[in-house]
Protein backbone atom coordinates (compact mmCIF):
# COMPACT_ATOMS: atom_id res chain seq x y z
CA UNK A 1 0.00 0.00 0.00
CA UNK A 2 1.50 3.49 -1.22
CA UNK A 3 1.57 5.89 1.55
CA UNK A 4 -1.33 8.48 1.40
CA UNK A 5 -2.72 11.62 2.76
CA UNK A 6 -5.07 10.38 5.52
CA UNK A 7 -6.44 6.76 7.12
CA UNK A 8 -7.23 3.33 4.99
CA UNK A 9 -8.92 0.54 5.94
CA UNK A 10 -9.41 -2.88 4.84
CA UNK A 11 -12.69 -4.20 6.72
CA UNK A 12 -15.49 -6.70 6.27
CA UNK A 13 -17.82 -5.94 3.94
CA UNK A 14 -21.10 -5.21 7.08
CA UNK A 15 -19.05 -2.49 8.93
CA UNK A 16 -21.76 -2.64 11.46
CA UNK A 17 -20.38 -6.33 12.40
CA UNK A 18 -16.94 -6.88 11.51
CA UNK A 19 -13.38 -6.32 11.84
CA UNK A 20 -11.83 -3.42 10.59
CA UNK A 21 -7.57 -3.01 9.86
CA UNK A 22 -6.45 0.59 9.20
CA UNK A 23 -3.28 2.73 8.53
CA UNK A 24 -2.94 6.31 9.75
CA UNK A 25 -0.36 8.02 7.71
CA UNK A 26 -0.40 11.08 9.78
CA UNK A 27 -0.18 8.88 13.52
CA UNK A 28 2.37 6.31 11.02
CA UNK A 29 0.56 3.88 13.18
CA UNK A 30 -1.69 -0.04 12.24
CA UNK A 31 -5.06 -0.25 13.82
CA UNK A 32 -7.58 -3.12 14.74
CA UNK A 33 -10.93 -2.00 15.68
CA UNK A 34 -12.96 -4.52 17.15
CA UNK A 35 -15.68 -1.83 18.64
CA UNK A 36 -18.06 -3.52 15.63
CA UNK A 37 -16.40 -7.11 15.80
CA UNK A 38 -19.84 -9.08 16.69
CA UNK A 39 -20.44 -10.05 20.05
CA UNK A 40 -18.18 -8.06 22.89
CA UNK A 41 -21.31 -7.71 25.48
CA UNK A 42 -19.25 -9.95 27.59
CA UNK A 43 -16.66 -8.13 28.61
CA UNK A 44 -16.78 -4.20 28.57
CA UNK A 45 -12.97 -3.96 27.42
CA UNK A 46 -12.82 -6.79 24.55
CA UNK A 47 -14.47 -3.38 22.95
CA UNK A 48 -11.31 -2.22 21.38
CA UNK A 49 -9.30 0.02 19.39
CA UNK A 50 -5.98 -1.32 19.10
CA UNK A 51 -2.69 0.25 17.43
CA UNK A 52 0.80 -0.19 16.70
CA UNK A 53 3.45 2.49 15.20
CA UNK A 54 4.98 1.68 11.88
CA UNK A 55 6.79 3.83 9.49
CA UNK A 56 6.76 4.09 5.49
CA UNK A 57 9.59 2.54 4.12
CA UNK A 58 10.14 3.97 0.82
CA UNK A 59 6.97 5.61 1.13
CA UNK A 60 4.97 2.14 1.56
CA UNK A 61 3.38 -0.03 3.84
CA UNK A 62 3.50 -3.85 3.28
CA UNK A 63 0.83 -5.35 4.55
CA UNK A 64 0.67 -9.31 5.19
CA UNK A 65 -3.26 -9.91 6.82
CA UNK A 66 -4.62 -13.56 7.16
CA UNK A 67 -8.73 -13.03 8.26
CA UNK A 68 -10.48 -16.18 9.20
CA UNK A 69 -13.83 -16.35 10.73
CA UNK A 70 -12.61 -15.07 14.23
CA UNK A 71 -9.30 -14.22 13.68
CA UNK A 72 -7.21 -11.55 12.33
CA UNK A 73 -3.16 -11.15 12.66
CA UNK A 74 -1.25 -8.32 10.65
CA UNK A 75 2.21 -8.26 9.87
CA UNK A 76 3.47 -4.88 8.74
CA UNK A 77 6.70 -4.81 6.56
CA UNK A 78 7.89 -8.23 6.91
CA UNK A 79 7.66 -8.37 10.27
CA UNK A 80 8.24 -5.42 12.00
CA UNK A 81 5.29 -5.46 13.77
CA UNK A 82 2.73 -8.18 14.59
CA UNK A 83 -0.32 -7.68 15.73
CA UNK A 84 -3.42 -10.43 16.14
CA UNK A 85 -7.44 -9.45 17.21
CA UNK A 86 -10.09 -12.23 18.31
CA UNK A 87 -13.45 -11.28 17.32
CA UNK A 88 -16.98 -12.84 17.41
CA UNK A 89 -18.64 -11.38 14.29
CA UNK A 90 -22.21 -12.78 13.35
CA UNK A 91 -22.71 -15.34 10.07
CA UNK A 92 -23.56 -12.50 7.50
CA UNK A 93 -19.63 -10.93 7.91
CA UNK A 94 -18.32 -13.23 4.86
CA UNK A 95 -16.50 -9.95 2.66
CA UNK A 96 -14.01 -7.57 2.73
CA UNK A 97 -13.64 -4.28 1.51
CA UNK A 98 -11.08 -1.94 0.68
CA UNK A 99 -11.35 2.12 1.02
CA UNK A 100 -9.89 5.03 2.00
CA UNK A 101 -11.24 8.33 3.99
CA UNK A 102 -10.55 11.84 1.88
CA UNK A 103 -7.38 10.82 0.58
CA UNK A 104 -5.46 9.13 -1.89
CA UNK A 105 -3.89 5.10 -1.31
CA UNK A 106 -2.16 2.91 -4.15
CA UNK A 107 -3.26 -0.44 -3.43
CA UNK A 108 -0.04 -1.85 -5.21
CA UNK A 109 -0.97 -6.13 -5.10
CA UNK A 110 -3.41 -8.17 -3.62
CA UNK A 111 -3.17 -11.63 -3.26
CA UNK A 112 -6.13 -13.52 -1.66
CA UNK A 113 -5.93 -17.24 -0.36
CA UNK A 114 -8.28 -19.59 0.61
CA UNK A 115 -7.34 -21.10 3.94
CA UNK A 116 -7.92 -24.76 4.53
CA UNK A 117 -10.27 -25.68 7.30
CA UNK A 118 -8.62 -27.64 10.40
CA UNK A 119 -11.88 -29.25 10.84
CA UNK A 120 -12.70 -32.30 8.42
CA UNK A 121 -15.48 -32.27 6.20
Amino acid sequence: MKKGRSPSKVNQRNPDNGKALGYNVDKEEICIDRRNSGETSFNELFSSLDRVAVKAQNNRIKFNVFVDRSTIDVFGNNGEIAMTNLTFPDSQSDGLELFSNGGNVKLLSLDIYRLKSIWSS
